[in-house]
């Protein structure tokens, strides 16, 4: 099996969770904004409100209009299965 690269926004992601896991967001707190987190992980806007938006559609974060992004449930950073966040990964790329 060819293992393909991850992408900026899979690391990005992925530096999300760590950072989630190590309690330096805690459930149901507000996020900084994309501009802030792009500097805090050090990429673009556009990849960070990519790597927001992969994230949203895994129920981690949720969007509030007019009121931020905001980290939702922890257990689902748990619940996922081992290779889970890589099959994501590669199944983007497929659609």
């Amino acid at each position: 099996m060819v293992r393909k690269r991850k992408t900026l926004v899979d690391v990005v992601i992925t530096d999300f969770i760590d950072s989630v896991k190590k309690k330096e967001f805690e459930y149901g707190q507000k996020l900084p904004s994309q501009e802030k987190l792009a500097e805090r992980f050090q990429v673009s806007r556009i990849v960070m409100r990519e790597a927001l938006n992969k994230l949203s559609a895994m129920g981690m974060v949720r969007f509030h209009q007019g009121k931020g992004t905001y980290l939702d449930s922890l257990e689902n950073l748990t619940s996922f299965p081992t290779g889970f966040l890589e099959l994501v990964f590669q199944s983007d790329k497929n659609i």
